[in-house]
C-alpha cells in the first residue's frame, strides 16, 4: 500500500529542514594557538584540541550554526579521501571533489595561560610529611573573523582554575592529575561557545511599558 501524503509530508519536512539549515551561519573553529606565556601546553597533548572542541560542540548543539571541518588532521584526511576519489584507482561512482565552503565566521581560539604544579607545607613534628596543595590555572581567549575581510568582529576570554589540599604525604611529591587541565580546558572552551552564540544572536529584551 502506498502512502502518498506520508511521503508528501516527508519531503516537505526534509526540505524545511534542509533550508533552515542553509539559513545558518557558517563557521569554522581553527586549531587552538597558544601564547608564549602559555607554552607549557604546548607539551600537553590533548588540551589545545579539548578547548577547540568544546568550542566547536557549543556552536553545534546550538543548532543555529552550519559547522565546517577545519582541523588540521581531519582536512588531511579528507584531502586524501578527495584524492583517492579523483583517482584511477575508484571505482565508487561518486562525485569528484570540488572546493570546499568558505566558513562566513572563522574561529580561533587562544590559550594563554596554562599553570599546573602543587606546594608543600611541613607538618610539624613529623620529619617527611608535608601538606600538599594542588592548584591549577587554565586562561584562553577566542576572537571571531570575518572570512572576507579578515576583521576581528568579536573576542571574549575566560579563564577556570583549580585548588585541592590533600594533607600528610611523605615527601615532595606528586600533584594534580591531567584530567585536571583537561576538566579546566573544557569548561573555558564551553564558556568561550556559549559566548560567542550570545555575540551572533543576542538575547532580544522586551520592554513592559
Amino acid at each position: 500500500m502506498k502512502y502518498p501524503f506520508l511521503a508528501c509530508t516527508m519531503a516537505v519536512a526534509l526540505a524545511s529542514a534542509a533550508h533552515a539549515q542553509s539559513d545558518r551561519p557558517t563557521a569554522a573553529v581553527m586549531d587552538t594557538q597558544i601564547a608564549a606565556e602559555a607554552r607549557a601546553a604546548q607539551s600537553a597533548a590533548g588540551i589545545p584540541e579539548a578547548l577547540r572542541l568544546e568550542i566547536e560542540n557549543a556552536l553545534r548543539s546550538s543548532r543555529r550554526f552550519t559547522m565546517l571541518e577545519r582541523n588540521a588532521v581531519n582536512l588531511d584526511m579528507a584531502f586524501a579521501e578527495q584524492e583517492l576519489a579523483d583517482s584511477e584507482f575508484s571505482n565508487s561512482g561518486n562525485v569528484r571533489s570540488g572546493a570546499l565552503e568558505a566558513a562566513g565566521y572563522v574561529i580561533v581560539p587562544r590559550i594563554t595561560e596554562y599553570r599546573i604544579g602543587a606546594s608543600f607545607e611541613a607538618v610539624d613534628a613529623l620529619p617527611g610529611m608535608y601538606n600538599r596543595r594542588d592548584s591549577a590555572r587554565f586562561a584562553a581567549n577566542v576572537r571571531v573573523l570575518s572570512s572576507t575581510t579578515g576583521a576581528v568582529l568579536y573576542s571574549s576570554e575566560d579563564e577556570a582554575t583549580y585548588f585541592r589540599t590533600v594533607e600528610l604525604v611523605e615527601g615532595r611529591t606528586g600533584g594534580p592529575a591531567r584530567s585536571v587541565m583537561e576538566g579546566l580546558a573544557e569548561e573555558v572552551g564551553r564558556s568561550l561557545g556559549s559566548d560567542i552564540i550570545e555575540f551572533r544572536f543576542p538575547v532580544m529584551v522586551a520592554q513592559v511599558q
